[in-house]
């Protein structure tokens, strides 16, 4: 945890708000595989995931408490 922790942290707060979104927020992961249509789909779909939710700021929130007295960071 100490030698990795940031990158983990970066990574959870990333994935977080993916996670706990509600399905219609979510990204679809399982587009076309041909090239065309994912850049188009990309270019469309260029919208973050909302972090405003109260579960994903309390996650957000104890992650980083959890680090600190850990010592991690």
């Amino acid at each position: 945890m100490h030698r990795c922790g940031r990158y983990g942290l970066g990574l959870a707060l990333d994935m977080i708000p993916i996670s706990v979104c509600d399905s219609a927020q979510a990204p679809d992961l399982y587009v076309g595989s041909d090239d065309a249509k994912l850049q188009e789909v990309s270019a469309n779909n260029t919208l973050p995931v909302s972090t405003s939710s109260e579960i994903c700021q309390r996650k957000m929130a104890e992650l980083v408490q959890e680090l600190v007295d850990s010592a991690v960071l």
